[in-house]
């Protein structure tokens, strides 16, 4: 843990999957560029959840589901703007 600030800890294995590691507390965290009509719309950074509280297996299977989530354009903790929308 650092002493000021924090840092990110890169997955070697999933590509947009990390963890932030800050002075209390470690976040399993996913980012990802969601593409709307072929075009970057914007960059997306989801936490998935407290590295003390859910393992990395767990996590790593999460992000695999929120990036490909991202993949199709949706935001994976947008559930209700789509159902208000009436999807």
């Amino acid at each position: 843990m650092p002493e000021e600030g924090w840092y990110l800890a890169r997955d070697t294995e999933l590509k947009g999957f990390f963890v932030v590691v800050g002075k209390r507390k470690r976040t399993f965290t996913v980012q990802a560029d969601l593409r709307q009509g072929g075009k970057r719309a914007s960059s997306i950074r989801v936490a998935i959840g407290d590295a003390g509280e859910i393992s990395t297996r767990t996590a790593r299977a999460t992000a695999n589901d929120y990036l490909a989530q991202i993949s199709r354009g949706q935001h994976p903790k947008d559930e209700r703007r789509g159902s208000a929308a009436g999807f």
